[in-house]
């Protein structure tokens, strides 16, 4: 999970770097990558954003996921 305090809810470019090389490693062969990404509007956590991506090869484009909240 990556927490960015200040900054938008969204993968950085060294996030996405990191993930493109996890995704080209022959030996973890994963088909592609969740990332959760909470983010602190206004710097606080007292509200924090939640955001899932997810990357996919081959180039490592990151495309937002719908969260839906379970019915209780």
């Amino acid at each position: 999970m990556t927490h960015h305090l200040s900054a938008p809810p969204r993968p950085s470019a060294r996030d996405l770097a990191t993930y493109q090389t996890l995704l080209n490693d022959p030996e973890l062969a994963f088909a592609y990558f969740v990332a959760i990404i909470l983010a602190g509007p206004a710097n606080t956590w007292r509200a924090p954003v939640l955001t899932a991506w997810i990357i996919a090869p081959p180039h490592g484009h990151a495309a937002l996921a719908r969260i839906v909240p379970r019915d209780s």
